[in-house]
């Protein structure tokens, strides 16, 4: 009796340390390429999805703080379209290049920030994705994987941008100021 107690306990450890587990590729939404990684820790409310260009976050539905009403979660072929328009678009709609005279201009640095995608849908009925970038390596980007990442200044160390799926394009850039 004791040694089957004794296994039982072994295995329930065992099963609660391991916390990175990989998401089942045979879901369509989030299969794999042989360079990426997709985590799904169990104490983490959003996917996590890095590949050689991007970490991002995936935030299903549920997730509404601070969010429209109407939202869906992202699908990983829906986020990265949203990279591929970030990296080809970005540079045109930021040509004023608002609050990054002292921080970095977010086109030129778009590999060094971790992107938020919250799936969200507007009045009209069209998709898009709210995108929320932080600078990777800032000390309030703890927690990034469970909650909206929102300071207030920052200047470009810290903006948004929404990504209209079926019409391919990128809108309502906002940058942080500054204090």
């Amino acid at each position: 009796m004791k040694s089957i107690i004794f296994q039982f306990i072994t295995v329930i450890v065992f099963l609660s340390c391991n916390k990175n587990l990989k998401v089942d590729n045979s879901n369509e939404n989030f299969r794999s390429e042989s360079n990426d990684i997709e985590i799904l820790d169990s104490t983490n409310i959003a996917l996590h999805y890095k590949t050689k260009k991007f970490e991002v976050a995936i935030f299903p539905k549920e997730y509404k703080d601070f969010l429209p009403e109407k939202r869906f979660t992202p699908t990983k072929s829906e986020i990265e379209k949203a990279e591929l328009a970030l990296e080809t678009k970005l540079k045109n709609i930021n040509k004023e290049q608002i609050n990054q005279s002292s921080s970095p201009i977010i086109d030129k640095n778009l590999h060094k920030y971790r992107r938020q995608y919250f799936g969200c849908i507007d009045d009209n009925g069209k998709k898009y994705l709210l995108i929320n970038c932080f600078w990777s390596d800032r000390e309030n980007s703890k927690g990034w994987l469970n909650g909206m990442i929102m300071v207030l200044d920052g200047g470009s160390y810290y903006w948004e941008i929404e990504y209209y799926i079926e019409n391919d394009e990128l809108k309502n850039l906002s940058i942080n100021g500054y204090a």
